[in-house]
């Protein structure tokens, strides 16, 4: 199990970028708009933003070319953390394809799981470990 998020606030508005799917292998984690991603440019394979905002990424460096926005799923309890996700950007055909990242929503393209299809996921992605 990993930690997703900030440490120290659950609901803190960050993004991890993971270079494999179901959120594994290496990871980049941020809290601020990033430009360029440096060593992990074109590596992402799924993704999860935590908080209140949205995020978006995009294809090239400096906020440039194609994007997606990645809002979280609100929850309607305030014990609840908010996330949204992605656990294979290639169903999306973003697979190995962000350049950088800036907070909210600037994307007519939005992707993301519900809570329902992530409980669905997760069974599937159980089953499939267990079988």
């Amino acid at each position: 199990m990993r930690h997703v998020g900030r440490m120290d606030s659950i609901n803190a508005d960050t993004f991890t970028l993971y270079d494999g799917d179901w959120f594994t292998g290496d990871q980049y984690y941020g809290e601020l708009d990033q430009s360029v991603l440096n060593s992990f440019n074109n590596l992402a394979t799924s993704v999860i933003v935590t908080g209140q905002s949205s995020w978006t990424f995009y294809a090239q460096h400096d906020y440039g070319g194609k994007s997606f926005c990645l809002p979280p799923v609100n929850g309607t309890s305030g014990n609840e953390i908010q996330l949204g996700y992605s656990v294979n950007l290639d169903d999306n055909g973003w697979n190995n394809t962000i350049s950088s990242v800036r907070k909210g929503c600037f994307s007519d393209f939005v992707i993301g799981e519900t809570k329902y299809e992530l409980l669905s996921e997760i069974r599937t992605f159980s089953e499939h470990l267990y079988s």
